[in-house]
């Protein structure tokens, strides 16, 4: 934890002068990117140093957690790290998380999430879908961007989809090997341009 909180410090501290950065704690706790027990005590104690280093580089940096995959809302995971999490959340701080189509009901998914959130911003920060047929993949940005905008982006104010680019051709990207955009990307582009 000494090694974190170092890390943790001298990344805030690097770039203190930029006032819209969330700084997102691990990826994925309840997965294997961690190997958390069942009431995530081992994130609790990440996100804890992670707050402490904050404080102490600069104390109106925000984080974001617990950056959880969907499978933590069944296992109540999610509802374990958000207990954890409200012994140092700041109000500028995050509440993250990840949804895939393989994952629960998506409107139910959100407003669980919700529920948890108190008065803090949830952004969807990984979602997408991993096809190489253009159509599915447009068809599942429209429906997440079309819940988006009917929860009226008061709460949930960030999605992000995942991946850009990743060096193959027919997966989740929406850019190809060779740089060229896919269907998705156009799509993607065109909801920002509309709805700034």
């Amino acid at each position: 934890m000494d090694d974190w909180y170092d890390f943790v410090w001298r990344v805030i501290d690097r770039y203190r002068g930029y006032s819209n950065i969330v700084y997102g704690v691990w990826n994925e706790p309840n997965l294997h990117f961690l190997n958390d027990n069942s009431i995530a005590t081992i994130y609790a104690g990440l996100f804890l140093t992670a707050d402490s280093a904050r404080m102490s580089a600069n104390p109106n940096a925000a984080l974001g957690g617990p950056e959880t995959s969907h499978h933590a809302m069944d296992n109540s995971y999610f509802h374990h790290a958000m207990n954890w999490l409200a012994f140092s959340l700041k109000p500028q701080d995050v509440i993250t998380v990840h949804w895939y189509p393989d994952g629960p009901y998506f409107p139910t998914y959100m407003d669980r999430v919700r529920d948890r959130s108190g008065s803090h911003q949830v952004w969807l920060t990984e979602t997408g879908e991993n096809t190489s047929n253009d159509a599915v993949q447009i068809g599942r940005y429209r429906y997440m961007l079309e819940e988006f905008l009917n929860r009226g982006r008061t709460w949930w104010t960030k999605t992000f989809f995942y991946v850009l680019h990743n060096g193959m051709d027919g997966t989740e990207n929406i850019v190809r090997s060779n740089w060229t955009p896919r269907a998705a990307y156009h799509y993607y582009r065109d909801f920002i341009t509309n709805h700034p």
